[in-house]
C-alpha cells in the first residue's frame, strides 16, 4: 500500500513539473477584454513585458494588421502619454506598462 501511495506521489509531482514546464502556470493575458482599460482619450492594454520584447512587438501583438499604418513615432509618444516616468527604449521584462490600443 505504502508503494501505491509513493508512486502515486511521484507520478502527480513529474506530471505537476511537466506541466509547469510545458503549458505554463500562467497564461499571457495581452488580448484578455479584462485588460483593456481606456484612459483619457486612449484605449490602452495592461500588458507583462517579455525578455525580448519591444514596444513595437506588443504593439503589433495586440493590435494586428491594423498597425501597419501606424506611424512608429506616434506609438511611441502615446507609450510616453500612458506611462509618464518610463523610458520607452529601457522597458524591463517581467513588469507591466500600458500599451496603447489603436
Amino acid at each position: 500500500m505504502k508503494k501505491v501511495l509513493i508512486y502515486t506521489l511521484i507520478f502527480l509531482f513529474l506530471f505537476s513539473v511537466y506541466k509547469d514546464l510545458n503549458v505554463g502556470s500562467l497564461e499571457n493575458n495581452i488580448n484578455s477584454p479584462s485588460n483593456s482599460v481606456s484612459i483619457s482619450d486612449y484605449n490602452a492594454v495592461y500588458a507583462k513585458v517579455q525578455h525580448g520584447d519591444t514596444i513595437l512587438s506588443i504593439v503589433e501583438n495586440i493590435n494586428g494588421e491594423n498597425l501597419n499604418v501606424m506611424d512608429m513615432d506616434r506609438v511611441l509618444e502615446d507609450f510616453k502619454l500612458l506611462n509618464p516616468n518610463v523610458n520607452p527604449y529601457e522597458l524591463k521584462a517581467g513588469h507591466y506598462y500600458y500599451f496603447p490600443l489603436y
